[in-house]
């Protein structure tokens, strides 16, 4: 019966109105009509999380989800992954109707296992995994996870919200007495109710009644956990290795442990680093050159086996093997400039793309591992697992992140630098000429800086011609659609230039529709803004700021010579807008039987406000328009 008044109640009979309350706005999110709209809901979630010893603890997930229709079915696909670290003891599951009747339970046969493969990734990490799924609909799954924990650096955080709605969700942790321990709320969080067990306490954070996790457009990484805790031990184990967590400096202190005697260089390499800087002089011109022979001679291949996640080859055996992932690399590089007096470090990171580091709370927060070379009037950092990126020209992943700086003596955490927008520069000149059928022969040279080369460099470096023309068909056609490339050449990518250059020439094909004795012109070729440029939320709808992976600045040029005969009815008005956050600039002119357009597009910041966010929206929409704008030729009998 109980489980018959909760299926009415999930289905839209609810009277009482429940409601969910984000801090970061204080938006109100009625639970009941998500609930209702959703495919899926998780009707109760709990962790148990006991800590048995110093580097031992049990970990059971529980969870109740509601499945409504087809569309859910992936939400009863579970996997478990698994290291030397963490063991998978136990896993059950159920599948029930809305009255609680058993209608299946899991086999032992229904479980599989899997290894990532060596081609491009390898992990040496096994998943168990398994797909459960019913066809008549409601239905109820639940599962049970249980797992052994061997190491306490790998502490569960507990993130309840998901991409359904949740009812109830509970992390419920048990320590000893002794044990040291620190936990960060994030986002509103109720705090645990405490209780005294026979050796220790138990902590027990619930949450009821979860929206689900917003996914708002252009939203920021850090954002899209919804709320949740994280966790940490302060003294810890990994393997054979103990670190501690009080501060940054001893988190730092633990990774020298890690690569304590991995920095050294057979004299085979020695030699061949000594004969590349050979009678060079200049610390920043030598860093190029031994950056340049790190992306020419290794290649990265991600490896997280145990506790290789963390702890990275030997310089020399990256030498040998020409392989490695980031921290692999990066030990490599610091080796390699060792070898040349230059000092450099290594500095581990979480990439921007998946949020900020809380720098209050020192614990494993980091993804990756770069390299940072402090010379007397420059710090350069390095991204190690990148083939073709300058040196100087840092992807947007590792700029205006906190990086652990790792040295002799510890560690401290340093923002890394973002190129501003002027220096992720796209510079397009396309001149062509249209002929009567409003086909427009063209030429198009485009110069790419900073993040914007960066997005468009490792696509052409692979030098398959059909493969970039392809591309580039794709990158300048996709305002218009009837483009075939003739010819086109990159300049060299290696030259100490400030830019990357494509030049290329072709023809798009009914580029202008003819109408009568008349000729539509929109001159805005090579970028555009649309309405899918456009956020989906309006400013009611909106919880979270609007971000972009960097700021950057587009400025576009267009000369087109008109067919004989046809001279302008009209042109569109130019126009000006400029604000805090972006700047754009269109400018219509004719002379003679030419037409030209120039157009300036620049967002200053990469981080917007949300209360600049209805600012923002009309920035947007009257970009749209413009950028819509024609030229109107008419056919003249002279």
């Amino acid at each position: 019966m109980k489980n018959i008044i909760l299926f009415f109640l999930l289905f839209g009979f609810i009277s009482a109105k429940t409601i969910f309350c984000f801090e970061e706005t204080n938006e109100k999110v009625n639970i009941d009509s998500l609930v209702n709209e959703a495919d899926a809901v998780i009707l109760d979630e709990e962790i148990n999380f006991s800590i048995t010893d110093f580097d031992q603890a049990e970990y059971t997930l529980t969870k109740k989800i509601l499945i409504k229709n087809k569309n859910a079915d992936n939400y009863c696909t579970v996997v478990a992954k698994e290291s030397e670290f963490i063991l998978t003891d136990d896993i059950y599951a159920v599948i029930k109707d809305i009255n609680g009747k058993v209608i299946k339970e899991l086999d032992d046969d229904d479980i599989k296992e899997a290894e990532a493969s060596l081609s491009s990734f390898y992990s040496g990490d096994y998943y168990k995994w398994f797909q459960f799924t019913h066809h008549t609909y409601p239905y109820i799954f639940e599962y049970r996870i249980k797992k052994e924990y061997k190491s306490l650096f790998f502490f569960p955080d507990w993130f309840p919200q998901s991409s359904i709605p949740v009812i109830n969700s509970k992390y419920r942790l048990t320590v000893s007495n002794e044990l040291e321990f620190d936990y960060l709320e994030i986002g509103k969080i109720d705090p645990p109710v405490e209780s005294i067990t026979r050796d220790g306490k138990t902590y027990t954070w619930s949450a009821k009644n979860l929206a689900k996790i917003d996914d708002e457009d252009f939203m920021p990484p850090e954002n899209k956990n919804g709320i949740g805790v994280l966790f940490r031990v302060i003294d810890f184990s990994l393997g054979e290795y103990t670190g501690s967590g009080k501060g940054w400096n001893e988190f730092a202190n633990f990774y020298n442990t890690l690569t304590k005697g991995r920095y050294g260089l057979p004299k085979k390499a020695k030699d061949e680093i000594s004969r590349l800087i050979k009678n060079k002089t200049n610390k920043r011109e030598i860093v190029k050159i031994l950056y340049e022979h790190l992306q020419d001679k290794t290649r990265y291949v991600a490896i997280e086996m145990g506790i290789r996640g963390w702890q990275p080859q030997r310089a020399a055996d990256v030498y040998k093997n020409k392989f490695g992932d980031c921290k692999d690399l990066s030990t490599y590089m610091v080796a390699i400039l060792a070898h040349a007096n230059i000092k450099a470090y290594p500095a581990l990171a979480l990439t921007r793309n998946q949020g900020t580091v809380y720098e209050n709370f020192p614990a494993s927060q980091f993804n990756h591992c770069i390299a940072v070379v402090p010379l007397e009037q420059d710090t350069i950092w390095l991204e190690c697992t990148s083939s073709y990126t300058d040196m100087g020209n840092t992807p947007y992943t590792i700029e205006d992140i906190s990086a652990l700086v790792v040295t002799e003596k510890g560690g401290e955490l340093i923002r890394t630098p973002q190129k501003t927008s002027s220096q992720n520069f796209s510079k397009s000149v396309i001149s062509g000429k249209l002929s009567v059928k409003g086909d427009l022969n063209f030429d198009a040279q485009v110069k790419l800086g900073g993040n914007q080369e960066n997005a468009i460099k490792p696509r052409l470096e692979i030098k398959d011609e059909k493969d970039d023309k392809l591309y580039l068909q794709n990158l300048f056609g996709s305002n218009y659609s009837n483009l075939t490339v003739s010819n086109y050449s990159i300049d060299d990518p290696k030259a100490d230039t400030s830019y990357y250059s494509i030049n290329l020439n072709g023809v798009y094909n009914k580029f202008a529709p003819v109408r009568g004795k008349r000729i539509f012109i929109n001159p805005n070729i090579y970028n555009k803004t649309t309405f899918d440029d456009l956020p989906d939320e309006s400013v009611e709808e909106r919880d979270f700021p609007i971000y972009y992976y960097y700021p950057y600045l587009d400025i576009d040029s267009v000369s087109i010579e008109l067919p004989k005969h046809f001279k302008i009815e009209s042109l569109p008005k130019n126009k000006f807008i400029e604000n805090s956050f972006g700047k754009y600039f269109s400018n219509y002119y004719v002379s003679e039987n030419k037409i030209s357009y120039s157009r300036i597009f620049e967002i200053k910041e990469n981080l917007i406000p949300i209360e600049k966010y209805e600012e923002y929206l009309e920035f947007l929409k009257q970009i749209i328009k413009t950028d819509k704008a024609k030229f109107v030729l008419k056919k003249s009998l002279f």
